[in-house]
């Protein structure tokens, strides 16, 4: 069941940035906003702050206390980095 949060989450951001990428959305502009609020958030050591994620992913459950949430892992998870996220985009 979806239940809105009120502020955007990056994990969740982040999966919507990568299909709206991989389907050739012709909009630009939530992309840009999408990569702006994930580089915005992300920390000098490369994670990004707990934030609130539940839900299941590739068959794992996800909740609030799960070691993937623990980790801040939306880099490590997606594989991604800022830089490579950016060359995603723009190339």
């Amino acid at each position: 069941t979806y239940m809105h949060h009120e502020n955007s989450q990056v994990l969740n951001t982040a999966f919507a940035l990568i299909a709206l990428m991989a389907g050739k959305y012709p909009n630009e502009e939530p992309i840009r906003r999408g990569i702006q609020l994930i580089i915005s958030r992300q920390l000098p050591t490369g994670e990004w702050k707990t934030e609130y994620v539940e839900g299941i992913i590739n068959n794992m459950m996800i909740n609030p206390t799960s070691e993937l949430k623990n980790r801040s892992a939306t880099l490590k998870f997606l594989g991604l980095s800022k830089f490579k996220l950016m060359l995603v985009f723009l190339n």
